[in-house]
């Protein structure tokens, strides 16, 4: 029943559609802070005023708290995902996404993880146009985590390529901040720059570190590890490095026939 109910509305969940819901909830969510913070000012001053005490200002505290308690569960439905979609259980994970997106929030938080996962999820289904978009909306968001700003702009691009935009992905890459970046974001970010590099004929910057941008291929997940030492292997080919270009070839085939690999 979950999974007809999701298959029925996931064509209607557009990116557009996503960011009107995740625009107008993100607002309301920004006014109602706004007015509760000015009704506890306010009772404040009155009750300092008329002598009433802080009755009236504990009352809209204890509000706002049960307010924010409340705002927890967009966050944790958006974080819960995280688990279908790696599972490739996409049609559950746009589900629970919509519901965070949908549910009642003082936390835009708790909204923009919703609104990213929602993008890995577009990415993931290689519904390239909608993540592209939805990573878009992401990356123009100041302030914002660093570690989602770079996870976006690695998406963004990644995406990009994929639609063969390629002058646009190559600004996203250029962008991307690799302060305190984590293994897997470093990782992705040298799959992404070796495909970018590919598109554009620059063979030489592929191949200036080899010896490191080959071992650390070994640390990816298969298919990306395959697919980028085939690109490794073209570039050396074409700069002449025809020892290393036989045997990243050579490992990249392996990689692909081992079931257990990566």
């Amino acid at each position: 029943m979950i999974l007809l109910a999701a298959k029925a509305s996931s064509h209607s969940f557009t990116a557009r559609s996503a960011l009107d819901l995740y625009r107008r909830r993100t607002a309301a969510g920004f006014w109602l802070n706004l007015s509760l913070g000015i009704l506890m000012a306010a009772s404040l001053l009155v009750g300092a005023v008329t002598h009433t005490g802080v009755v009236p200002f504990a009352a809209l505290a204890v509000a706002w708290t049960a307010l924010l308690f409340y705002s927890t569960r967009a966050m944790r439905l958006a974080v819960d995902s995280a688990t279908l979609i790696e599972a490739g259980r996409f049609d559950e994970a746009e589900l629970m996404l919509r519901e965070s997106l949908t549910a009642f929030s003082l936390l835009r938080v708790g909204k923009t993880i919703g609104l990213k996962q929602l993008a890995t999820l577009r990415h993931s289904e290689k519904r390239w146009g909608d993540a592209i978009e939805l990573c878009r909306e992401l990356v123009s968001q100041t302030p914002t985590e660093p570690a989602v700003q770079r996870t976006s702009r690695l998406m963004l691009a990644d995406s990009l390529l994929a639609m063969n935009q390629v002058s646009a992905a190559g600004f996203e890459i250029a962008a991307i901040d690799v302060a305190n970046i984590d293994l897997h974001d470093s990782l992705w970010l040298l799959a992404v720059r070796i495909d970018w590099q590919s598109r554009t004929g620059q063979y030489h910057a592929i191949c200036s570190d080899i010896s490191r941008s080959t071992q650390l291929t070994e640390l990816m997940p298969t298919a990306m590890a395959s697919r980028t030492q085939t690109l490794i292997a073209e570039a050396a080919f074409h700069v002449g490095l025809h020892q290393w270009a036989s045997f990243l070839k050579l490992r990249s085939h392996l990689l692909m026939r081992d079931p257990v690999a990566g």
